[in-house]
């Protein structure tokens, strides 16, 4: 059988940031969770199980619903080692600027964060 994916871009809220989803055959990914679980799973048309989430960067509107993808489900986080310190701290991400505030307890997510620095792989 041949191997073929979707991909699909979601845009919502004041920020206008992008998020897209990629799926495969048998499972999707997420790139900068900017767009709540919820409203992806009902706008989305080829979405699988959520397995990974990717943040491009250290930017709060990068991962603003990320909250929401890991309350629902059980997909390991890849970012970049730089990035890590801006999970915790509004400031770094920039969240504080604009009023959000967001941070992430890193301990209680220890088990599904994958930090990346070269090439790597989900799964097979």
């Amino acid at each position: 059988m041949d191997k073929w994916f979707r991909v699909e871009r979601f845009v919502e809220g004041g920020l206008e940031a992008n998020c897209y989803t990629i799926s495969f055959e048998d499972f999707s990914c997420v790139i900068d969770p900017c767009v709540n679980y919820k409203s992806i799973i009902r706008q989305s048309k080829h979405l699988k199980e959520i397995k990974a989430i990717f943040i491009t960067h250290g930017h709060f509107d990068h991962f603003l619903e990320l909250q929401s993808y890991i309350d629902n489900t059980k997909a390991f986080i890849y970012l970049h080692r730089n990035a890590l310190s801006k999970l915790t701290s509004p400031v770094k991400n920039c969240s504080k600027l604009c009023g959000y505030d967001l941070s992430f307890d890193l301990e209680k997510l220890r088990n599904r964060i994958i930090t990346v620095e070269n090439d790597f792989s989900i799964g097979d």
